[in-house]
């Protein structure tokens, strides 16, 4: 899929920018992936799915504090997903 196509012409829905931080993340590319998982929150800030795929690039950024912080409030917003807590 061309993530940047869809971006391109749905600036404000947030599922490109998600799966476009995955693929970035994949990749390691993890500062890209970050500013991707940023938008997504920036678009829908109760998204638990993106706060925790940004919390595990924060850790591998180096950011444990942050990578903390973004699993609590994903497990504060989807209480039941066990990656999270984890």
């Amino acid at each position: 899929l061309d993530f940047n196509r869809d971006i391109d012409i749905a600036p404000s829905e947030p599922t490109a920018y998600f799966q476009r931080g995955q693929a970035y993340s994949s990749l390691e590319n993890f500062q890209a992936a970050l500013e991707d998982f940023d938008k997504v929150i920036a678009l829908n800030p109760k998204d638990a799915d993106a706060l925790y795929n940004r919390g595990l690039t924060k850790l591998k950024l180096d950011d444990a504090i942050g990578a903390i912080t973004d699993c609590n409030r994903s497990v504060d917003l989807a209480p039941k997903d066990g990656e999270a807590l984890f």
